[in-house]
């Protein structure tokens, strides 16, 4: 829990009350792993169905595991969606860290993107020697779980990353002070954004990210760490689109 942030909850009457363990953050995270023969692999069903937490995150775990099943059988369909539930994933549940330290890499998903869906890029990364943190797109209340378009839906996002940086930063197999931030859409934006706030950040990927549209530039310059010469991490950007404007990122 962020306690330096509220949650407002829903009562009994429909109205809000301010919860004072704070904002709930749950941190995944993807990291190198001994080899365990003993050790099944986890089932995509794992990164969907949320199991294993605090009993204070149940009603936040009820409804984005509810939101997140609804967008999979949205996309391609009840039958299709219990296949891919049931399929086993590369990753192996609190398998033992590898010995050494590795460097960070947080990611950020689209815009109320489940987190689910890039669980092969978070595999991928750790098996070739990254711990790869996420956390879910989670909007300003138990009763608005979705984020938004806005300013501060952007700071509410970054400051998400940063509370799970916080976290991890000073873990015994991380290798820092560096980290790495990489998003998808969205999460390219967030990811941005967090580079420019905070200088340890040396590398940023951008996967068809936000920032080369216009109007989601204009948002980044209101973002309260907004200044290109803050800009010190190194930039890849992968896209598929051919009608984007990178005239923002050309001026860190």
């Amino acid at each position: 829990f962020d306690l330096s942030r509220t949650w407002p909850i829903t009562n009994r009457s429909g109205g809000l009350d301010l919860d004072v363990k704070g904002r709930p953050i749950r941190v995944s995270i993807w990291y190198p792993a001994k080899p365990d023969a003993l050790a099944a692999p986890m089932r995509f069903r794992e990164y969907v169905f949320y199991s294993g937490s605090p009993k204070d995150f149940e009603a936040l775990d009820s409804a984005t595991e509810k939101h997140d099943q609804e967008i999979w059988r949205e996309d391609i369909g009840e039958e299709a969606s219990a296949k891919l539930f049931d399929i086993a994933v590369a990753a192996r549940r609190d398998a033992p860290y590898a010995a050494g330290s590795f460097p960070l890499v947080l990611f950020y998903g689209g815009l109320n993107s489940p987190p689910s869906l890039y669980f092969v890029f978070e595999e991928f990364l750790a098996s070739h020697g990254y711990i790869v943190a996420t956390v879910p797109p989670l909007g300003p209340d138990e009763s608005h779980i979705e984020l938004g378009k806005s300013a501060a839906d952007l700071e509410t996002e970054v400051r998400d990353l940063e509370f799970a940086w916080s976290m991890l930063r000073s873990s015994p197999h991380v290798r820092g002070p560096a980290v790495a931030t990489a998003g998808h859409s969205l999460g390219g934006l967030v990811a941005l954004a967090f580079a420019l706030r905070n200088g340890t950040t040396s590398a940023v990927i951008g996967l068809d990210a936000s920032y080369g549209f216009s109007d989601w530039q204009e948002r980044l310059k209101t973002f309260s760490g907004y200044s290109p010469a803050n800009m010190r991490a190194a930039l890849l950007d992968l896209r598929r689109q051919t009608d984007f404007d990178l005239s923002a990122v050309r001026t860190f």
